[in-house]
């Protein structure tokens, strides 16, 4: 036991590192909560003293271990998510990192409590008299709704709760239906799974009714002065364990394994990149002026390197993408001027979508100037001038010197036509023959949150992205932070990253791998549903709540099921059941191997064979 027991604590700390980087992933969770779960001990084979000093004794530890191991936890986990995020968070703020890591720590702090109160709130409502399907499934609904309201309100979103946004290939159709609420209800469910599973072999679970047999079995001797003979024990009502059995353990993990199925079937593959009848090809850019010399960073671009670069890229790409923050503005004057400029200088049939910061001025009263503003702003222009703008909601913490905007985006539908061997009529058979496209824009952190993009009243078919990271493995978060937003939505999402280690690329829609990481201007051809559904998918109309109200159904109508067959079926039910059938089975068995005999056996008595 205590070799058992150090495995299993090491596993836990070791995954721990894997578990809490800035990208998570699925196995090392499953790994960390099957370790951080309590397990139930094995009373099975055990006579009824041991069984029940089992049970008291591994109550009594997990209360212990609640109390004085909490701590310790706590302690492990931000170290370990400390560690992980180290050069990441060692430039993040500019007053040092020894003021990084301290945030970090206590940010990481917060995150592992939160998970340890959630594991230690169901260990505690569990302990209240539920049936067996209830206190398996109440941990993944609790999970799953408490990084749900953590989500919506931390500054970063999801991007430091313990939801992990790649691994799960098998379960990736669910996010358009029910979002990251879904995948954390799986991640907690398989962590229930893996606990009972790593209990069996650790310190098993509990089951009531072996010790109820055991007493049934045991016969109870009365020693008198006049009477030594044994008596039968005294008839003691049979409950029913409201601990869960491996049976329950198994169905559960039956229904986790089914939920897998529909990836066999609905495809995941990109849709083709050359127009159809089916598909608009539609050429995306992301414009990283590269200003090194030598091997030597000769300054940070400009508007005019933009443009130019922005031009040079006209010639194979529709839609031209700045990073965040590409370009300052010191009025609202100077930006009208740059935006004009732009236009004047661009193509026909083509779109730049630019990302800048602007100070502007507060209204003036009584003839006195208020203090102005800065904002993180986008702007989407073409020939005839600038057609949709907005302004960043979701900023960094550190960002003092900027204003969060509380307006959300808006779809803009561009009309793309027909290109060069296309007739108008098999372009389109709408009019004026063209092919609507519906595009909007969201920045950077703005990602880690689904709640961003709530306000939408249609599906884009394109997001685009401008963003700016300072460090590679912050930018891959983001990165994948932008893909689930994506794959939420039923859309396809620009990434623009303007870091130095910034990861770039187009995800959703079947494409997950980046272009890029770094600078350098690229190109990337996608494919377009055509015609383009607009209905919002399940999520986007509520199906991130609706997945917590069918998470904590499952724990009340499963519950009520089980109660409504077992009084249907009275206790002990469905072992009579399940007896009769073998008994039947066993049955039809010696029958069919009867006919067999018989049928080898001649017709006619040996004698006359013989004669």
């Amino acid at each position: 036991m205590p070799v058992q027991k150090w495995h299993v604590e090491s596993c836990s700390h070791s995954t721990q590192l894997a578990a809490l980087r800035p990208v998570a992933s699925w196995f090392p969770f499953q790994i960390v909560f099957c370790t951080l779960s309590p397990a139930q001990p094995n009373s099975r084979g055990r006579k009824l003293p041991e069984a029940s000093a089992a049970i008291r004794s591994h109550r009594s530890n997990v209360r212990g271990n609640v109390g004085s191991h909490g701590v310790a936890q706590v302690i492990f986990l931000s170290l370990a998510a400390a560690v992980t995020h180290l050069r990441a968070s060692y430039h993040a703020l500019s007053s040092g990192p020894t003021l990084s890591i301290v945030v970090l720590s206590f940010l990481s702090a917060i995150d592992a409590t939160i998970s340890l109160a959630t594991i230690c709130g169901s260990y505690y409502i569990n302990r209240v008299p539920h049936s067996p399907w209830s206190q398996l499934t109440v941990f993944p609904a609790l999970w799953a709704t408490v990084w749900g309201v953590v989500a919506n309100i931390s500054p970063v979103g999801r991007l430091a709760t313990w939801s992990p946004v790649v691994g799960f290939e098998a379960y990736e159709w669910i996010r358009p239906v029910f979002g990251q609420f879904g995948i954390d209800w799986l991640v907690a469910a398989w962590a229930v799974v893996g606990a009972h599973t790593i209990g069996s072999w650790l310190v098993g679970s509990a089951l009531a009714e072996d010790v109820d047999i055991f007493v049934e079995e045991e016969q109870i001797i009365s020693f008198t002065s006049d009477n030594l003979l044994p008596h039968p024990p005294p008839v003691r009502p049979h409950k029913r364990s409201s601990l869960p059995g491996a049976g329950h353990v198994h169905v559960l993990a039956g229904t986790l394994v089914c939920l897998a199925a529909p990836s066999f079937v609905i495809s995941s593959l990109p849709l083709p990149a050359v127009s159809s009848l089916s598909t608009t090809s539609l050429d995306v850019a992301c414009a990283l002026p590269d200003l090194w010399r030598s091997g030597v960073l000769t300054g940070a671009p400009g508007l005019d390197d933009f443009k130019r670069e922005s031009k040079m890229l006209e010639n194979s790409a529709e839609i031209i993408l700045w990073p965040e923050g590409a370009v300052h503005f010191e009025s609202s004057a100077e930006k009208e001027a740059a935006f004009e400029e732009l236009s004047s200088g661009m193509s026909n049939k083509k779109l730049y979508g630019i990302s800048f910061e602007e100070y502007t001025l507060r209204d003036m009263s009584n003839g006195t100037q208020k203090e102005g503003i800065r904002r993180n702003g986008f702007a989407l222009l073409s020939k005839q001038g600038l057609l949709m703008e907005y302004y960043k909601q979701h900023l960094v913490p550190k960002s003092f010197s900027l204003t969060a905007s509380s307006d959300p985006p808006e779809i803009y539908t561009w009309n793309l036509g027909p290109p060069k061997g296309w007739n108008k009529t098999a372009w389109s058979p709408q009019t004026p023959s063209m092919r609507p496209i519906p595009l909007t824009a969201s920045i950077c952190l703005d990602f880690s949150t689904s709640a961003s993009f709530s306000s939408l009243e249609e599906r884009p078919a394109l997001i685009l992205a401008p963003a700016r990271t300072w460090h590679t493995s912050v930018g891959y978060a983001m990165w994948e932070q932008a893909r689930a937003r994506a794959e939420e939505l039923g859309s396809v999402v620009l990434w623009c990253d303007g870091g130095a280690g910034g990861v770039s690329g187009v995800a959703g829609g079947g494409m997950r791998e980046f272009v890029q990481v770094g600078q350098g201007s690229w190109v990337r051809r996608i494919g377009i549903a055509w015609p383009f559904d607009q209905r919002r998918t399940f999520f986007s109309r509520g199906g991130g709540w609706a997945a917590v109200g069918a998470a904590w159904g499952i724990v009340g109508v499963g519950a009520g099921v089980e109660t409504l067959v077992l009084q249907f079926l009275g206790v002990g039910g469905t072992a009579r059941i399940v007896g009769k059938i073998r008994a039947l089975a066993a049955a039809a068995g010696a029958l069919s191997l009867r006919r067999k005999r018989e049928e080898q056996q001649p017709l006619l008595p040996p004698d006359l064979l013989e004669g």
